[in-house]
């Protein structure tokens, strides 16, 4: 991933104020999550550079090969990641 890279963080992430405890990559996004409950509210999200994030927390580097609809989660910074598929939305 290269440090430029568009990817997606929610209000907790962005503020710093919470560990990235769930990566997703899905539909050709990148998301950097705090992996609590968030409302639909564009306001709740952001986009930003890969770079400060991977920085911030080199333990993300072992998820940048996360296949296309999955994702990977932990409880803690530097916790084991688990990775799941994403389940797709009912039609």
């Amino acid at each position: 991933m290269r440090h430029n890279q568009k990817v997606y963080v929610c209000c907790h992430v962005l503020r710093n104020e919470t560990d990235i405890r769930l990566v997703c990559r899905e539909d050709g996004s990148w998301m950097f999550l705090c992996g609590e409950a968030h409302t639909d509210d564009p306001k709740q999200y952001a986009a930003v550079a890969a770079g400060p994030l991977l920085e911030r927390d080199e333990t993300l580097l072992e998820v940048l090969d996360l296949e296309e609809n999955w994702e990977a989660e932990r409880d803690r910074k530097g916790g084991t990641w688990v990775r799941t598929p994403i389940d797709p939305l009912p039609n």
